[in-house]
């Protein structure tokens, strides 16, 4: 299904080469300045028995191959997301969505930009507030209900701890977050509409898909424990995308966003402190920038034209009496 819509897609002609090759340069780009930003571990896996020119010249050839990898995903991604909105809305140009976002030109796109930002920030920490309450739940059936011993993920934390610049990493991070997901959501809304006319197709896909992948635990336990939780994420998705989100990219932006940004808070939070209360910090402030907008943008009060004091009539051409004196000498030739 997936590579007929592809076919579809690619021979719909609605692929635009240039903004996927410009954006993609950037995503790439993006990439590997925070892989430079973690330079500090970079002989963590260094062999004592290979000499150091060699071992240089495999990194920098590492990170040759992940620009590359990097630059072809994200084309690709972003060619597929283009594609598809020119197919679903063929009448809007996200250019001119873009405009109206950042910079409007007028009345109208000043108060579409206002309640763009406004809805799409409080939809965004919704559906992230909502996600990670269900996460918490399942969570807990885990450590209560599943066989193997629950542990709790210090990845974040301590890929952090190795960063040159962390407040950097996630500053990058939160927004190739935020505009990825964006175009995840445009490919899914393709995908969705030429296959999920209504709820029941979407239904059968997702749990189609969640019990093929719940079937590799050994457990039962865990099998029927991610079985619900990858369903209930897959509704409030579809919810998500198609009640609240719609066509609004900040809501998407602001998921994405805060999505990451919530998980790394708790995790500085719990294990972080007080090394990393600059960190703290930064996340907080970066997790809180949409509302902030979205709040100055509220504020704003746009420009009253100056009123202008009624017109008065016009004076009659001729005064009453002029026209009576008129007359009256009319009559008397």
């Amino acid at each position: 299904l997936v590579l007929i819509w592809l076919y579809g897609v690619l021979k719909s002609g609605a692929v635009r080469i240039r903004p996927a090759l410009i954006l993609g340069g950037i995503f790439s780009t993006l990439a590997v300045l925070s892989r430079l930003n973690s330079l500090p571990s970079l002989f963590a896996s260094y062999s004592t028995d290979t000499p150091v020119s060699n071992f240089l010249l495999n990194t920098v050839a590492s990170y040759l191959s992940l620009w590359i990898m990097s630059f072809c995903s994200s084309v690709f991604l972003i060619g597929l997301a283009l594609a598809s909105l020119r197919i679903l809305f063929p009448l809007e140009r996200a250019g001119r969505v873009f405009s109206a976002l950042v910079k409007p030109h007028n009345r109208e796109n000043r108060t579409a930009q206002r309640s763009m930002w406004v809805d799409g920030a409080l939809s965004g920490y919704a559906y992230v507030a909502a996600a990670a309450f269900f996460g918490q739940i399942f969570a807990l059936l885990r450590s209560q209900y599943s066989p193997e011993i629950q542990e709790a993920s210090l990845l974040s934390v301590a890929s952090m701890m190795n960063m040159m610049f962390p407040a950097g990493d996630l500053l990058l991070s939160s927004l190739v977050d935020g505009v990825q997901q964006i175009f995840i959501f445009a490919v899914a809304a393709g995908f969705y509409a030429k296959y999920c006319r209504s709820v029941l197709p979407f239904i059968i896909f997702a749990g189609t898909y969640s019990l093929v992948n719940c079937l590799s635990e050994r457990y039962w336990q865990d099998s029927a424990i991610d079985f619900a939780a990858s369903m209930v994420n897959f509704i409030l998705g579809w919810y998500f995308a198609t009640r609240i989100g719609r066509k609004n990219p900040v809501a998407y932006f602001t998921y994405g966003m805060a999505a990451l940004l919530f998980s790394r808070f708790f995790s500085i939070f719990t294990h972080g402190l007080p090394q990393m209360m600059t960190s703290l910090a930064v996340v907080a402030f970066l997790l809180a920038s949409p509302a902030i907008v979205a709040a100055l943008l509220s504020m704003r009060t746009e420009p009253q034209l100056p009123i202008l004091p009624p017109a008065s009539p016009d004076p009659p051409a001729v005064l009453p009496d002029e026209a009576e004196v008129n007359a009256s000498d009319g009559e008397k030739n």
